[in-house]
């Protein structure tokens, strides 16, 4: 009987699952590549390229203003990624092991924004916060406010993510690992500590021990 792996309808998923991987990868691949390459012709945006220059990235990076506005944005996504990973993380997993009142309406409240319209989401976040000072900071004008509103796109989308990843995960493996060695976060030296003194017992338990 042929392994399952090798059916003509697993082999034909495979294959276009495959096919849709190639295409999802290409469809991104190739407008960066084009851009990328355009960046190197001297003139203007055009085909063929006949001269290849670094013009245009020295007059980037020469220019104060575009490399205040790279560093300013590098900024803001750094401290996005941060303030959406966190909360996205943890979410995630107290949404995955523990049932508690009022969780479907948390649920509800951690995925609107993705439904929100930009425009809405960011005159919310403009009528909220455009009149706030704390101790002469303008709030409206922060670096920090700017990350904060990014976050509540990118905060449900890591949650999204993770707790479909925590659903894959065996809690039966945690829960063994906590009975036989302590908290699964436990610092490295006491499970390695146990498992020293498991192979200890196993060796002198062993049968050509008691030759």
């Amino acid at each position: 009987m042929p392994s399952s792996r090798w059916r003509p309808d697993a082999v034909l998923l495979r294959g276009l699952a495959l096919a849709f991987a190639v295409f999802i990868v290409l469809y991104i691949a190739i407008p960066i590549v084009i851009t990328l390459t355009m960046s190197l012709n001297d003139t203007s945006i055009r085909f063929p390229i006949l001269h290849w220059s670094l013009k245009w990235y020295r007059d980037f990076f020469g220019s104060p203003q575009w490399v205040d506005a790279l560093g300013n944005s590098l900024i803001i996504a750094i401290g996005t990624t941060v303030i959406s990973t966190i909360p996205g993380v943890l979410a995630a997993w107290v949404f995955e092991r523990y049932k508690f009142p009022g969780q479907s309406v948390l649920y509800l409240a951690i995925m609107m924004p993705l439904f929100m319209p930009g425009v809405a989401l960011g005159l919310g976040v403009a009528i909220a916060f455009g009149s706030l000072n704390i101790g002469g900071f303008a709030v409206y004008s922060s670096r920090g406010l700017v990350m904060l509103a990014h976050s509540l796109w990118a905060m449900p989308l890591v949650f999204m993510l993770m707790e479909a990843t925590f659903r894959t995960i065996d809690h039966r493996i945690v829960e063994a690992s906590t009975t036989s060695v302590g908290s699964p976060y436990a610092p490295s030296s006491r499970s390695s500590c146990h498992r020293s003194r498991l192979a200890s017992c196993r060796r002198r338990c062993s049968p050509s021990s008691f030759r």
